[in-house]
């Protein structure tokens, strides 16, 4: 079976071209959330110096494992 035909290239954003056309980027994981929770996200991340997707990982594996018990 041909693997090439599984793989898909990575799409690319082209932020300059949406900005020029008046339109706004909005990262992937900040419409999963409410803008109170995004703003919150990111206070956090800041506190603890890392990114937001980095925050949102690191404390989703943190619930999980408390889930666990």
């Amino acid at each position: 079976m041909d693997n090439s035909a599984k793989q898909q290239s990575p799409k690319v954003i082209d932020l300059d071209k949406i900005l020029a056309e008046g339109g706004q980027y909005t990262p992937a994981w900040e419409g999963l959330f409410t803008p109170v929770a995004v703003v919150a996200i990111k206070a956090a991340a800041e506190k603890v110096e890392c990114s937001p997707e980095e925050y949102i990982q690191i404390a989703t594996l943190r619930q999980l494992d408390a889930d666990k018990g």
